[in-house]
């Protein structure tokens, strides 16, 4: 250790050489340390003059400055040494100034005061010069022996993943690994105590001050990237004041594989949820679309009424859209692409009509402006519709809740050749920057709660590429935002041929068909027992599916509707008491579900039946109907291979 090192030196020199004071300095890499013996005698003033010239002696040999600070210094009393009077100064000849040298670099400096009355011989002055080369020899090693650990840490540091560096109180960078130093540089080319800056290790630092020994951690996130930063302080033996080592770890990855995880829990609990209320929605949409397409079928109808019967058709026909691609967003499941060839123009028309209500009642006005003899795209037009609602509802609501505001603009547009353009744009609040990285994220939102879900933008990126189109936005606080959606036009080669016009398929029953149907929804019955018995068909309703094997112990039926959620017992279970009982029945049952993509669904196909799936109406189920009986009548066989159809 260099004070005790430092120590013996001038114990040696206290014993050979006549001298009224001893003082050695030494440095090895930012450890300096200082020793001082006084005999009896020496005034104070004297002892820091000693101190200063053997400092300012080493400051011109090394042509640097020695921070006094952080220098450890030992003033004693030399044993049985004691002056005949007071020496209060030194004379230009009474200090003796020796450089302690380790190879070409100085090391410290050996100084001696000499005694009033005893001044030193030749002898004295070899020994002292002897006994400073060895010193010097003993500072090299030890400087040496500093330098390999150094690298040797410095090394094990650099292999770490984690960045580290090493500060002392007064904010001096001790040393840093190449992590470190690495991440600093990307943080903030300006310079590292300005990375240190924004990664709050000034303030770090300060707290584990008042929290020694306790590590301080925090997570800081800039600009999108994740850090762990730890501080720990503790104390070096040989140097003065505390050193803080600051552990800094870009925890990115982490941090977005815990989100993703986290995200991916909440759609699998979205997608669990809405399985469940899927049925429970499906239901009512039923009898909406059902019966909104019975009363169209009425010719006595007015225009008026007829105009909005028709809107409420086509509503809740969205709305069953907008509940299917929930669903298939929320499971992850890939969906069969549409091939609608579409006029975007009255899609987007379409759209906006029905939203335009709710901007004139909040005062927003909604300007469309399209573009004159646009190319027809082949896609979705509910997806088409979604992404544009999504879009122009999220500007509506920006503006009504900032305040900020008064239009939204929605155009249509040929981008080039290849694409149509879809621009909602509006002069609201705009996107804050420190958000727009996270708008396409599942569940994050701006929105207070209760008024968005955070889904909006992420169903309407996904929706986006299905449709094999772009998405991307522009922002300014204060100045408003505008969405571009750009959606491929299909080549003329590659449109989809249109089919000669034909005769519709009647939807009649093929024959007198006895049809039983088992639903725990009166609405549900009551629908299908006005509308299919307008296409033939004998109806039977059973809203209590345990009344099920009584009836089918004294009737025999052609086709037998069962609903997959029911009551007392499901429609798997139902089924497989039929199936037991009523074999032949067995092979005339279709399931009904609103439960889409959920295990009721999956349950009707494991049973190797039909299934119809929730809504639709009168005569979409008429349709089915009748072209599955007309197949099971005439080939036995064809019985087993209906199993497993969906219908939607």
């Amino acid at each position: 250790r260099l004070p005790d090192v430092l120590d013996k030196v001038v114990q040696a020199v206290c014993k050979i050489v006549p001298c009224a004071a001893v003082g050695i300095f030494g440095r090895i890499e930012d450890d300096m340390f200082a020793t001082i013996r006084i005999a009896d005698g020496v005034a104070e003033q004297a002892t820091e003059a000693l101190m200063r010239e053997m400092i300012l002696h080493y400051e011109h040999e090394a042509t640097e400055k020695v921070n006094i600070s952080t220098l450890q210094f030992n003033v004693e009393r030399a044993e049985g040494k004691r002056l005949p009077s007071t020496v209060t100064k030194w004379g230009d000849d009474d200090l003796i100034l020796l450089p302690l040298r380790g190879q070409d670099e100085i090391m410290g400096v050996l100084a001696v005061g000499q005694h009033p009355l005893e001044r030193m011989d030749a002898d004295h002055n070899a020994f002292l010069q002897s006994l400073a080369d060895q010193a010097s020899l003993i500072l090299h090693r030890l400087h040496s022996a500093a330098i390999a650990q150094r690298a040797q840490l410095t090394a094990v540091l650099d292999a770490l993943g984690t960045g580290i560096v090493v500060l002392t109180a007064d904010r001096k960078i001790v040393t840093a690994n190449q992590v470190a130093r690495r991440m600093l540089a990307e943080l903030n080319p300006a310079g590292e105590h300005q990375a240190l800056e924004m990664l709050k290790v000034w303030d770090l630092v300060e707290r584990a001050k008042e929290n020694a020994p306790q590590p301080i951690a925090m997570d800081i996130n800039i600009a999108g990237r994740y850090y762990e930063v730890t501080v720990s302080q503790w104390t070096l033996e040989a140097s003065h004041g505390n050193r803080f080592a600051v552990s800094i770890r870009d925890v990115t990855k982490e941090r977005l594989s815990q989100q993703q995880l986290i995200e991916t829990g909440r759609l699998a609990a979205l997608g669990e949820l809405a399985s469940g209320i899927a049925h429970e929605i499906n239901n009512p949409l039923t009898a909406v679309v059902g019966f909104a397409e019975l009363w169209l079928d009425r010719e006595e109808l007015d225009d008026q009424l007829r105009a909005d019967l028709a809107k409420i058709y086509q509503a809740g026909m969205r709305a069953r859209d907008i509940v299917h691609r929930l669903l298939i967003f929320a499971r992850g499941v890939q969906e069969e692409k549409a091939h609608d060839v579409i006029d975007i123009p009255a899609v987007v028309d379409q759209a906006l009509d029905l939203i335009a209500a709710q901007f004139r009642s909040a005062g927003i006005k909604l300007v469309r402006d399209y573009q004159r003899d646009l190319p027809v795209i082949v896609a979705s037009q509910s997806l088409l519709q979604q992404v544009l609602l999504n879009l122009v509802q999220n500007a509506k609501d920006a503006i009504e809740m900032s305040g900020k505001g008064s239009q939204v603009i929605v155009r249509v547009q040929r981008a080039d050749k290849e694409y149509i353009r879809i621009v909602v744009e509006d002069d609201g609040p705009g996107i804050p920057e420190e958000v727009r990285d996270k708008i396409y994220n599942p569940f994050f939102t701006t929105k207070p709660p209760g008024k968005g879900t955070g889904l909006g933008l992420s169903i309407t990126y996904k929706h986006v590429q299905d449709m094999g189109g772009q998405i991307r936005f522009s922002t300014q606080e204060g100045v408003g935002t505008r969405f571009e959606v750009l959606i491929p036009i299909m080549s003329p080669e590659i449109l989809p041929e249109v089919e000669s016009e034909e005769e519709p398929q009647t939807p009649k029953a093929p024959f007198p068909a006895r049809l039983l149907v088992v639903d725990d929804e009166p609405a549900i019955l009551s629908l299908v027992q006005q509308g299919l018995t307008a296409y033939g068909y004998e109806v039977t309703t059973i809203s209590d599916p345990r009344e099920v094997i009584p009836c089918l112990t004294e009737h025999q039926f052609d086709v037998i509707l069962l609903d997959l959620r029911m009551p007392h017992i499901n429609g798997r279970e139902l089924y497989e008491k039929i199936k037991k009982q009523f074999p032949e029945q067995a092979e005339r049952v279709v399931f009904l579900t609103g439960d889409i993509l959920g295990d009721a669904a999956r349950e009707g196909q494991i049973a190797g039946r039909p299934t119809i799936l929730k809504p639709l109406g009168a005569a979409e189920l008429a349709q089915f109907l009748s072209q599955w009986l007309t197949e099971i009548s005439q080939t036995p066989s064809s019985q087993s291979n209906a199993g497993g159809t969906q219908v939607n």
